[in-house]
């Protein structure tokens, strides 16, 4: 008798709030969420109900001025959440949907940590982001890395907190630009598990080298065309196959400076066969990476995965190049040191 008298009062508070104090209890959750994330979300109206848990803001802005790893100044045309309704009621809201539309603004990243470490652990049921173009700015590279990047489509299904970096990369669907050149990632499910394909056309190489190091950072200038197959099945330890088709266009490298004499030593063979090849240079070679690195990593480099992808791309050069595996394994290894170093630096500021 009790119990159903508790659900009557809890009924007749969400018809009572739906009815008159829509917008006022929406912001008030909005409120909570910026104390716990410090994201402030601000709305010029909002419209659905309350019953159903389906929310809709329109005019939006989205802020963050104080992130360890990432800050943002977005609007957004809209913004739309469905909630399950009854953790909703014990103030636990679990998104179903969360869908953006019109998404304007900048995004600075500012940290690399290495693990996420959400305040909770969530599971978003569906993310879908359309029209949006927003200036990204990563501030953790040696050489700070500035696009523009726009996507007319992405739909990521689910995005759950400790395996986020792997669904964006490995379960969503994309289709924009970044600096006016088309990327895409499609996936689907095959037999026991799934397969994604990546694709990018015209990319700076700089832009692919900030993330892999070693032998593309010796590449001053130049685009690249990138396709890459992944593949991975159910299972407890599971590893992703992945398989690079790289087309380096009109590029030019040089020895680099402020390196060890062992690398310039590497270098030189290496920049040679670049250069001889500059107008057009094809390359190919397989990549594995266990799909538990991704667990609760912040970053595609937190996983590891810049590392193994240049370390094998560099492999498939020396083997071209007529070199030894080993070395330019090595050489790559000081680039990595380095930038270690850097973000040592960042993460431990010179006191005054």
């Amino acid at each position: 008798m009790g119990g159903a008298l508790l659900l009557v009062l809890l009924l007749t508070v969400l018809a009572i709030a739906n009815w008159l104090l829509f917008d006022d209890v929406v912001r008030w959750q909005l409120a909570r969420a910026e104390r716990q994330t410090g994201i402030a979300v601000t709305f010029n109206s909002a419209s659905g109900s309350l019953w159903t848990g389906a929310i809709e803001l329109h005019d939006v802005t989205i802020q963050r001025t104080t992130g360890e790893t990432s800050n943002f100044d977005l609007s957004a045309r809209t913004f739309g959440i469905d909630l399950s309704v009854g953790d909703l009621l014990l103030l636990k809201p679990v998104f179903e949907r969360v869908e953006l539309q019109g998404l304007r603004g900048t995004y600075d990243r500012v940290g690399l940590p290495e693990k996420l470490q959400p305040r909770r652990s969530f599971r978003l049921g569906r993310l879908v982001v359309n029209d949006a173009l927003v200036q990204v700015t990563d501030h953790t590279r040696p050489n700070k890395v500035q696009v523009q990047l726009q996507i007319d489509s992405l739909a990521v299904e689910p995005l759950r907190s400790d395996w986020a970096v792997f669904d964006l990369l490995f379960r969503g669907n994309a289709a924009g630009r970044i600096d006016g050149h088309e990327f895409s990632i499609a996936t689907r499910e095959i037999l026991e598990g799934r397969e994604t394909h990546w694709r990018g056309e015209g990319l700076p190489v700089g832009l692919l080298a900030s993330y892999v190091g070693g032998p593309l950072d010796w590449i001053k200038s130049g685009a690249l065309d990138v396709e890459v197959t992944d593949r991975w099945q159910v299972g407890e330890q599971t590893q992703i196959d992945m398989h690079w088709q790289l087309v380096l266009r009109d590029i030019q490298a040089e020895v680099p400076d402020g390196v060890s004499r062992a690398t310039r030593a590497v270098a030189k063979p290496v920049v040679a066969f670049l250069n001889k090849h500059a107008l057009r240079l094809p390359l190919e070679f397989e990549v594995a990476i266990a799909r538990d690195r991704f667990r609760f990593a912040a970053s595609p480099e937190a996983a590891g995965l810049g590392r193994t992808v240049g370390d094998a791309l560099a492999a498939e050069l020396a083997r071209l190049a007529g070199i030894k595996p080993e070395t330019i394994k090595q050489a790559a290894a000081e680039s990595w040191t380095k930038f270690k170093e850097f973000l040592d630096k960042r993460r431990k500021p010179d006191r005054p």
